[in-house]
């Protein structure tokens, strides 16, 4: 079990700050609490997920012209 908190730990991460509104982190904060999921988790999934999907259309993009 001690290796694969080892392994967690292990990522290379970077710490970022973004300018957000009040309102809507204030909202997101209670959404994801009610979900019991940490926010950074939903930030870095949305964010994988939307470069993931950029780089899918622009490989279409590129295979169609």
């Amino acid at each position: 079990m001690w290796t694969a908190q080892s392994d967690k730990l292990k990522q290379h991460k970077k710490r970022v700050n973004y300018t957000i509104n009040k309102h809507t982190i204030d909202r997101f904060k209670i959404v994801a609490d009610k979900d019991m999921r940490k926010m950074s988790n939903i930030v870095e999934n949305l964010i994988r997920r939307y470069a993931e999907s950029r780089v899918w259309l622009d490989y279409l993009n590129n295979t169609l012209c």
